[in-house]
C-alpha cells in the first residue's frame, strides 16, 4: 500500500455523495434529479465507500465504476484512483488521477482540485521504471506479453514481470524479474541466453534396471503359488471327505449283503449277485475318485507352498510364516509375511 498523509485521506472522504452534486449548471442539476439512474449511482457510490472503509478496494473500484457510468465526475475518478493505489496498481491509478484532472475543466470540484496535484506527484514518484538496452537487430522484446520498447524508460507496476526475447529461429528467452516501488532498473539484453532444456524423462542407469524388474516378478510368482496351494488344499479336502463317505457307505452295504453262512460277499466283479451289490460297486468308485482327488490336492498344495517359499528365497522381502490345518470338518490355510 502506498503511503498517504492521513490529512489528505480524511479530506478525500469528505467527497462522499457531493461528487454527484458537481454540475455544470442549475439546469443540469434539475435534469439529473429527473434521471432514475442517478439514484442507482448514489447507491453504488455508497456501497463503494463502505467497501473502501473496510479495506475491500477491489470491490470498491467496481462500485465506483458503476456510478461513473451514470455520471463521470472528478470525485469518482479520484476515489477509483485512490483504491487502485492501495492495490499497488500504480499505472492504472495514474490514469484515473489524470482523468480526474481532465474532468476538472467541466465540474466545480474544489476539494479534488486541491488534493489532486499531490496525489499525481506521489504516483509519479512511486512508479518504477525499467530500461532494456543492448537489443540485437531483429530482437522481438515483450514484457508480460506486450511488445516493449528498448532504450527508453518503461513505466511499469511494482512486482513480478516476465521478460521474453525472441531472436530469429532460436528458442525464446524468458526471464522473471521483480521491481520495487520507485526503483529504476536497467537490464542488458546482449548476454541473455536460453535456459538449458531439462529432459522430462531422466536416463535410467544400468544399476536401476534390475531393481525396477524385481518388484514386478516376485508378487506374481508368490501369489500364483499361494493360489495353487489354496486350490490344492481345497481339492485334497474334498477328496478326503468323498473317500471317507464312500468308505462308510461301503462298510454299511457290505454288512447287509454278506453271506451269513460263509461270510463271503455274494457280489460278482461287476456288482451282480445281490440287489445291494450295485450300490457297493458305486461306493467303491467314489472311494477311488476321492483318493485320486486327495492325492492331486496334496501334490498341488505342496507345489504351491514350495513355489511360495522359493519366491521368498529368491526375492527376500521379510520373514514369512505359512501354516495349514486339515481335518474332516475343518480346513485352514494361512500366510503371514511382509510383501
Amino acid at each position: 500500500m502506498m503511503p498517504i498523509r492521513p490529512s489528505l485521506f480524511f479530506a478525500t472522504l469528505l467527497l462522499t455523495s457531493a461528487s454527484f452534486a458537481e454540475t455544470r449548471s442549475a439546469s443540469d442539476a434539475r435534469a439529473a434529479a429527473e434521471n432514475p439512474l442517478i439514484e442507482e449511482a448514489r447507491k453504488a457510490f455508497a456501497e463503494g465507500r463502505l467497501h473502501m472503509d473496510e479495506g475491500r478496494y477491489r470491490e470498491a473500484v467496481e462500485k465506483f465504476r458503476m456510478a461513473a457510468q451514470v455520471k463521470d465526475t472528478p470525485g469518482l475518478r479520484y476515489y477509483i484512483a485512490y483504491c487502485l493505489e492501495q492495490l499497488t496498481e500504480l499505472l492504472e491509478a495514474k490514469r484515473e488521477y489524470d482523468r480526474a484532472a481532465e474532468l476538472l475543466s467541466e465540474f466545480e470540484a474544489n476539494d479534488v482540485r486541491e488534493l489532486l496535484p499531490e496525489a499525481q506527484e506521489r504516483i509519479n514518484r512511486a512508479l518504477p521504471s525499467l530500461i532494456l538496452v543492448d537489443a540485437q537487430p531483429g530482437d522481438i522484446v515483450q514484457l508480460d506479453g506486450s511488445v516493449a520498447f528498448t532504450d527508453e524508460p518503461l513505466r511499469i507496476n511494482p512486482g513480478h514481470h516476465i521478460l521474453r526475447v525472441v531472436r530469429g529461429d532460436a528458442p525464446a528467452i524468458e526471464r522473471s524479474l521483480s521491481i520495487a516501488p520507485s526503483e529504476q532498473k536497467r537490464i542488458s539484453l546482449r548476454d541473455l541466453t536460453p535456459s538449458p532444456v531439462i529432459s522430462e524423462k531422466p536416463a535410467v542407469t544400468p544399476a536401476a534396471e534390475p531393481s525396477s524388474a524385481e518388484p514386478n516378478l516376485q508378487p506374481i510368482v508368490f501369489w500364483s503359488s499361494v493360489g495353487l496351494a489354496a486350490a490344492g488344499v481345497g481339492v485334497g479336502l474334498g477328496g478326503f471327505l468323498l473317500r471317507a463317505d464312500a468308505a462308510d457307505e461301503s462298510k454299511a452295504l457290505a454288512s447287509t449283503i454278506r453271506d451269513e453262512t460263509t461270510g463271503a460277499s455274494p457280489c460278482g466283479p461287476r456288482g451282480e449277485g445281490h440287489p445291494g451289490c450295485a450300490g457297493l460297486a458305486a461306493a467303491g468308485d467314489r472311494h477311488q475318485l476321492g483318493n485320486t482327488l486327495f492325492i492331486a490336492g496334496a501334490i498341488g498344495a505342496g507345489a504351491g507352498l514350495t513355489g511360495a517359499l522359493l519366491s521368498q528365497l529368491l526375492w527376500p522381502r521379510g520373514e514369512l510364516e505359512i501354516g495349514t490345518t486339515a481335518a474332516p470338518d475343518l480346513a485352514w490355510f494361512s500366510v503371514r509375511g511382509r510383501f
